[in-house]
C-alpha cells in the first residue's frame, strides 16, 4: 500500500475547507418560474430551518429584493431574525402556532402566527386585547393531522359567531398531503374540503399549495401559493424538476492512496477491494450532512466523472474511488462535488433512500459559503 506524496507546489497550502456555493440568482429565477406557473397568484417564500439550510439572510435578502413580500418560518425565534432582514412591508408567518407570552414580540416586529387551534385562536385574542391591528392566519386541517383546525374545532368556530367576528385574519391556509404524487386521491378530497370551508371566510386571501401543489395546477393556487422544495432546485415531483440546481457542496482532496486487492477501507471493512485500486479520502463526513445511508452507494463527481464513495462514511471522512482517474489528473486539494448539479437534489435522494428535504437541511456549519447573484 502507497501513500502518494502530498507535494503543494512552490510551498503553497491549498484551501482545504469544504465549500458551499450558492447561486442566488437561481433562486430568484426558480420563484419566477413559480410565478410564471401561478400567474394569478401571490408568490410567498418558505425560509424556515435557516432557508433550508442555505442561508435565511442572503436567501430572503435576494428573494426581497426580487419583490417577494410574504415569509413563513416556522418558529417565532426564526421570525424575529427574518424582521432585522427584511423591511416592514414584508409579512413574516410564523408556521408553528402562537401561544401565551408571545404577543409582545409578535407586536414588537409585526409578525404574523398562524393559528392551528381553538385555544391557540383565543389565547392570541385574550393577549392582543385593544390592538386592533394584529393580524394572524387561519389554519384549517383538510386531512393530514398535523396542524390546523380539525374538522370538529373547524365546526366550532364556524358557529361561534362572536370569535368570528372578533379574529382579523389576512390568510386562510392548509397543506396538502400527497402534491407530490399528482394521481393522489387524497389531492381532489383536501382541495374540495378547503373550498367548502373557504366559503365561510369570503374576502380573506386563501393558500393551498406548497411547490408540488403548484404543479397541480390552477385550481390548487388560490390566492398565494408557498414554495419551499422549488426554490432551492429541489424536484416536488419526481421524476423531474422544472426548477434550476441552486447550490454546489464539494469537499477536498486530503490523500490519494494505493491499495491492494484483498485490502479493505472505513469503518467495519465493509469494503474489500478484488483488484489493485486507488482512494481519495474527502474532507466529509455524516457532520457535514453526507449521511451514513450513501454508505456503498454514493456517487460523487471530480470535473464531471462520476465516482464511488466505498465503504462507510465517518464523521469527518469519506473514501472515493478515483482508480480511473488518471494520477495526474487529481491530486491533494481537489474538489470533490458531493451535491450540485451533477449529483443533484433527486439523484442523491433516491440513491441514498432520504428526502431532498434532509439532505438541504442537514448540511453541516463547517461549509465555507460563498453566495454569487
Amino acid at each position: 500500500m502507497e501513500v502518494v506524496s502530498q507535494s503543494y507546489g512552490d510551498g503553497a497550502v491549498p484551501d482545504l475547507h469544504t465549500t458551499l456555493s450558492v447561486n442566488l440568482g437561481a433562486v430568484i429565477e426558480n420563484s419566477r418560474h413559480i410565478r410564471r406557473l401561478a400567474p394569478h397568484s401571490e408568490c410567498a417564500a418558505m425560509v424556515k430551518a435557516d432557508a433550508y439550510g442555505l442561508g435565511l439572510k442572503e436567501i430572503s435578502q435576494a428573494l426581497y429584493k426580487d419583490g417577494i413580500r410574504t415569509f413563513f418560518v416556522a418558529s417565532l425565534t426564526e421570525a424575529v431574525s427574518l424582521r432585522s432582514i427584511v423591511a416592514l412591508d414584508a409579512d413574516v408567518y410564523v408556521l408553528n402556532g402562537y401561544f401565551s407570552g408571545q404577543a409582545a414580540q409578535y407586536l414588537k416586529y409585526q409578525l404574523r402566527p398562524v393559528l392551528n387551534s381553538l385555544p391557540q385562536i383565543e389565547c392570541w385574542l385574550g393577549d392582543i386585547t385593544g390592538d386592533s391591528g394584529a393580524l394572524a392566519a387561519l389554519h384549517i386541517d383538510t386531512g393530514m393531522n398535523r396542524l390546523g383546525l380539525s374538522g370538529v374545532e373547524t365546526d366550532r368556530l364556524l358557529a361561534d359567531k362572536n370569535l368570528m367576528n372578533t379574529i382579523r385574519l389576512s390568510l386562510l391556509m392548509s397543506h396538502l398531503a400527497c402534491a407530490d404524487q399528482p394521481e393522489h386521491p387524497y389531492n381532489k378530497s383536501q382541495l374540495e374540503k378547503f373550498k367548502a370551508i373557504s366559503t365561510a371566510f369570503p374576502g380573506i386571501p386563501k393558500s393551498l399549495a406548497n411547490s408540488a401543489g403548484v404543479l397541480l395546477g390552477e385550481e390548487y393556487h388560490f390566492d398565494m401559493v408557498r414554495p419551499g422544495l422549488a426554490l432551492y432546485g429541489g424536484a416536488p415531483c419526481p421524476p423531474i424538476s422544472p426548477f434550476e440546481n441552486v447550490f454546489t457542496a464539494q469537499g477536498k482532496v486530503l490523500q490519494l492512496r494505493e491499495v491492494d486487492a484483498g485490502s479493505s477501507v472505513g469503518y467495519g471493512a465493509t469494503h474489500t477491494f478484488r483488484d489493485p485500486a486507488r482512494i481519495a479520502t474527502v474532507n466529509v463526513g455524516y457532520a457535514d450532512g453526507y449521511l451514513q445511508c450513501f454508505n456503498g452507494c454514493g456517487q460523487v463527481y471530480f470535473k464531471g466523472q462520476q465516482l464511488s464513495v466505498l465503504g462507510k462514511v465517518s464523521m469527518d471522512l469519506l473514501a472515493v474511488d478515483v482508480t480511473a482517474v488518471p494520477d495526474r489528473d487529481i491530486n491533494v486539494g481537489d474538489d470533490i462535488e458531493l451535491f450540485g448539479p451533477h449529483e443533484t437534489l433527486l439523484a442523491a435522494s433516491r440513491r441514498g433512500h432520504i428526502s431532498q428535504y434532509e439532505i438541504l437541511t442537514l448540511l453541516g456549519k463547517r461549509y465555507k459559503r460563498s453566495y454569487k447573484s
